[in-house]
C-alpha cells in the first residue's frame, strides 16, 4: 500500500497560508481581524503583509450581519513587522 504523501494540517493553518498566497496574486487583498490572529492563523498573513492586516474590534451585535451599514470598526494598534 502506498504511503499517503498529503501533509495534514489544521484548517486554520491552511486558512492563514491561503490568505498569504492569495495576497501575492491580489495586491488589494486586506485582512480585517477581530483580535483573533492567533486563533485563526491570520498572523501568517500579518507577518508577510503587515500594512494589509487590520486588527480591529467589532461591536459584537454586528458580527453576524457584516456589512458597511451596521459595523463599527475601532482600529487597534498596528503590529510591527516581525
Amino acid at each position: 500500500m502506498a504511503e499517503n504523501t498529503v501533509k495534514k494540517i489544521a484548517t486554520r493553518e491552511s486558512y492563514g497560508n491561503s490568505l498569504k498566497e492569495l495576497a501575492e496574486e491580489f495586491p488589494n487583498l486586506v485582512v480585517l481581524d477581530a483580535d483573533l490572529a492567533a486563533a485563526t492563523k491570520t498572523g501568517i498573513f500579518r507577518k508577510a503583509y503587515p500594512d494589509r492586516h487590520i486588527d480591529c474590534v467589532l461591536v459584537s451585535n454586528y458580527t453576524t450581519d457584516f456589512n458597511k451599514e451596521n459595523v463599527i470598526f475601532l482600529p487597534k494598534k498596528r503590529h510591527k513587522k516581525d
